[in-house]
């Protein structure tokens, strides 16, 4: 009888185990579990603007509407901006296609400018994708940032100067013809900080006399853009002050909007691994995480199902639950804005929770475990 109760309670410290690291897991890949974060973007006093604190987003519910030119090549896009800090990569622009799935990104790097169509491509050394110019932001400070891109392809200019060009980048029809984000990615978690004070996008080159002039105007108290109305696509100088519409205008739409609460517009979900992929120490770095976050939990649930099951049914056992436990949290993953929904996890976690389960087959780990009466002693 006694014997049978020290049992009992050895299966309770197992089970109690258990519990305690799958609510850790949960704690730490779900918490805190808000699906409807308030948007931090408010109207800036005594000046025209939005600024963007912690997670923000502005945006259009329709895409840009291009002029129907045969042959159009050129396209120009100027944004007047103060950022918050010049120590992390965010995305400050966004133009994503969501039937095409073709994005353009415009990110503050830094104190630099980075540009690019794909961002899974951290390094690119044709310039073709990307492009990145240095010291372009700094804390505090308003820039005037102007991509100018033809047939020759892609000149900077910041605040008026030309700043780099980049003959092999170029910005068509098919990167405009898209909705727009302020203040975040348009499919990933990449909250941006800081004033958004104008947005122009032209279907024109800029010459260095105009990118000149259109500095002047932006930073002028009482700016009068009107002037330059060749080409313009859309223009947002936010005179608006209040409400939650900010519109373009030199035309009737796309209106951009700042919704109640914050969420990633075309967020991916469950993602696959080629997708997410990216050849970088940080991409290395979380997979390696995520293998080792579920090794306690593989041995945990595995001394659990060990009191009621043979070792090698129990670690079968505890490898599918760690894989269903990881799906879960992915498909949860996608209505929490500041987690990401991928298949790389589910893999990672997986295996994490395979090793944890094999770890309490190997003799020392087991006898430990044993010793603890947390793992049923051989008989």
């Amino acid at each position: 009888m006694n014997k049978h109760s020290a049992a009992l309670g050895d299966i309770k410290k197992a089970k109690a185990l258990c519990v305690a690291a799958i609510v850790a897991v949960l704690v730490a890949t779900l918490w805190p579990f808000n699906a409807f974060p308030r948007n931090r973007v408010t109207w800036l006093k005594g000046a025209n603007g939005i600024k963007f604190e912690k997670a923000g987003i502005a945006m259009s519910e329709e895409a840009l509407s291009l002029p129907q030119t045969t042959g159009q090549s050129a396209y120009s896009l100027e944004i007047f901006v103060r950022p918050a800090s010049n120590k992390f990569s965010r995305t400050i622009l966004g133009f994503f296609n969501p039937k095409s799935g073709r994005k353009l990104l415009v990110k503050e790097w830094a104190d630099g400018l980075f540009a690019t169509h794909d961002a899974s491509l951290l390094s690119d050394n044709s310039k073709t994708f990307n492009f990145y110019v240095r010291h372009v932001f700094h804390s505090g400070t308003l820039a005037l940032v102007e991509i100018s891109s033809g047939r020759t392809g892609t000149v900077v200019y910041v605040n008026g100067a030309r700043a780099e060009y980049f003959p092999k980048f170029q910005i068509t029809s098919s990167d405009l013809s898209a909705n727009v984000v302020l203040g975040t990615s348009p499919v990933a978690y990449q909250p941006w900080s800081g004033e958004i004070r104008g947005l122009g996008l032209y279907a024109k080159e800029l010459t260095p006399a105009e990118a000149s002039q259109h500095y002047l105007t932006w930073t002028e108290p009482n700016r009068r853009l009107s002037a330059d109305m060749q080409g313009v696509i859309a223009r947002y100088t936010f005179t608006e002050s209040a409400g939650r519409e900010i519109h373009n205008e030199v035309a009737s739409r796309p209106v951009l909007w700042i919704p109640a609460t914050f969420h990633i517009p075309n967020k991916p979900f469950l993602e696959s691994p080629a997708k997410e992929f990216r050849n970088s120490g940080a991409y290395a770095y979380e997979a390696v995480t995520n293998v080792a976050g579920f090794i306690p939990l593989g041995i945990a649930v595995c001394c659990y199902l060990a009191w009621a099951k043979n070792s090698w049914n129990a670690f079968f056992l505890t490898t599918a639950f760690c894989g269903l436990m990881s799906c879960s949290i992915e498909i949860l993953q996608y209505y929490i804005p500041s987690r990401g929904s991928g298949t790389t996890d589910i893999i990672t976690n997986t295996v994490g929770g395979a090793l944890g389960a094999l770890l309490t087959q190997w003799s020392l780990v087991r006898r430990f475990l044993q010793r603890t009466d947390i793992l049923p002693a051989a008989e």
